[in-house]
């Protein structure tokens, strides 16, 4: 508690208390202020400041609670009114804070802040075209504000018209060209446009500007590996753990490996991200194991199979909350997480192995599921099909719908066996009513579920057709013979201008042409294919 002189005078004991907000006294700071409301209980600014220190505390009913009572005493109150809409946005009551927010800009119009928090609230539960409204507006009446520039720019990049938002994003770049943060939204939309020389000019200018962004580094990171680039892309994608959107470090207590060689030395690889991330950077592994380490391999509960067969002298453990108490003794010196091994290990295209596959399924079900199918195909060609990716907003750029593959399904010779992942029960009915295909739905198989089966399901086939997701990360690491169908800008896995992939020598990919139309693209990919 704060020890407040007696003759201290108001001004100086307020000042007080905003200096302890300022050094996050929270505790310190609301004693004052409380102090303050009964020498001064009408003083609506005093229920604005506590209001504020309570919210910092996270006690966001009785922060409701103050700011409304400032709003009582002063309906007019804009700043009670903007940091209610914000404690409400807090708690989780949208419809609330939407009505505060639209309040406190009809009481000030020009209030930029309200309008960029209404807007990025509204954006995040998917009214888009809403937000756009709000920042529209905003910017019509104070177009000298760099901040709504960029956030219309960043509304316009998600709902795909990237002419519109490269002229807002740019705008808020020649109103700002001190903000680091605004060159780093215009170069994250060149690179979703595969312009990766401009955003890495830009990335580079900013990083200047804002040494520590993380954001920053992870964007340069993935022009630096999609451009092929390996040595400085690896460097910049360390910062991923400074970033907001990373999942945490696993708790484990050993020291970080720095990639020193060292005979006999007891490594912990723990795997990150997704599925897919982790079976790419696990083709790393055998590299490790050649340099004499010892090795325990934490990973996703579905790889935990798949990994024990194909690196059999690896130690290989289900990822759990706790950690299983083995991964946290001293029977290891140092640990790494798997992505990592990268820096280390593929610094540039001559360190990637040309491998037939890395990965092994498990032998007796890959053998029945073959036979079933083939029964079932009377000697037509074993095919499997995946045509979209669920990774949120990215996976919708790399799908496709089923009809689309129509120049493919309707290739003589071939059985196709559904390699989707989810249910797509109602798009295979749609597809057989529309064309008389059959996709065949393997009962036996949950994909979402075991990656064992499925990865035996993959190599009992002869060949796979898919979009860039799980399933080419699986097909890829068993060396089964891969096209990937690349609809517009790769993500930077499959960097820029290949036809091949460092990471899988069996998978081919077949990237769409600027302007050229889906059923040409397609139509030349099956003549190719079959």
């Amino acid at each position: 508690m704060p020890d407040i002189p007696s003759d201290q005078n108001d001004n100086a004991l307020l000042a007080k208390a905003g200096s302890y907000y300022d050094k996050g006294k929270f505790v310190d700071a609301e004693t004052i202020y409380r102090q303050l409301l009964l020498k001064f209980p009408s003083v609506p600014e005093l229920r604005i400041n506590l209001g504020a220190v309570l919210r910092a505390q996270g006690r966001l009913d009785l922060a409701e609670a103050v700011l409304q009572e400032a709003i009582n005493l002063d309906p007019g109150q804009v700043g009670a009114t903007y940091n209610l809409a914000n404690v409400q946005r807090d708690s989780h009551q949208p419809a609330a804070a939407e009505s505060s927010y639209r309040r406190c800009l009809e009481l000030a119009p020009a209030f930029t802040d309200a309008a960029i928090n209404l807007a990025d609230m509204l954006s995040a539960d998917g009214r888009v075209e809403d937000a756009l409204a709000v920042l529209h507006k905003a910017v019509s009446i104070t177009p000298g504000q760099a901040a709504l520039w960029n956030n219309l720019g960043n509304a316009l990049k998600d709902l795909g018209q990237p002419d519109a938002a490269e002229f807002h994003l740019c705008k808020a770049v020649e109103l700002a060209p001190e903000e680091a943060g605004f060159k780093r939204n215009l170069a994250a939309l060149y690179l979703a446009q595969g312009a990766w020389e401009a955003a890495l000019s830009l990335l580079d200018t900013a990083l200047l500007q804002d040494p520590d962004d993380a954001d920053g580094h992870c964007l340069r990171a993935f022009a630096r590996l999609a451009s092929g680039d390996f040595s400085g892309g690896w460097s910049d994608y360390g910062w991923r753990w400074r970033s907001a959107e990373q999942e945490p470090r696993r708790p484990f207590p050993q020291a970080l490996w720095d990639g020193s060689p060292g005979t006999g030395e007891r490594l912990l690889i723990w795997g990150e991200q997704g599925i897919g991330d982790e079976i790419m950077y696990a083709s790393i592994l055998p590299d490790v194991m050649a340099a004499s380490h010892r090795i325990a391999l934490e990973c996703d509960p579905r790889l935990q199979p798949l990994f024990a067969r194909s690196f059999p002298d690896i130690r290989v453990f289900a990822r759990k909350n706790p950690p299983d108490h083995e991964l946290l003794s001293a029977d290891w010196d140092r640990q790494l997480p798997l992505a990592d091994l990268a820096r280390h290990y593929r610094s540039g295209l001559p360190d990637f192995t040309n491998h037939q596959g890395f990965m092994r399924c498990q032998q007796g079900q890959r053998r029945h599921l073959r036979r079933r199918y083939q029964a079932m195909a009377a000697g037509c060609r074993l095919v499997g099909l995946a045509w979209k990716s669920r990774a949120g907003r990215t996976g919708l750029g790399r799908s496709l719908d089923l009809a689309d593959l129509a120049p493919i399904l309707t290739q003589p010779d071939t059985f196709f066996v559904n390699l989707q992942y989810g249910d797509v029960g109602p798009e295979l009915e749609a597809i057989a009513d529309l064309l008389g295909v059959e996709i065949y739905n393997d009962p036996a198989v949950n994909q979402m579920v075991d990656m064992d089966i499925y990865a035996a399901q993959i190599a009992a086939l002869d060949l796979v057709v898919s979009a860039a997701n799980t399933t080419v990360h699986v097909a890829g690491a068993l060396g089964l013979p891969t096209k990937v169908l690349i609809p517009g800008v790769a993500d930077w896995r499959w960097m820029s201008g290949r036809s091949d992939s460092p990471w899988y020598p069996s998978v081919q990919l077949f990237r769409k042409l600027p302007h050229q139309r889906q059923t040409e693209w397609l139509s030349h990919i099956a003549q190719e294919v079959f």
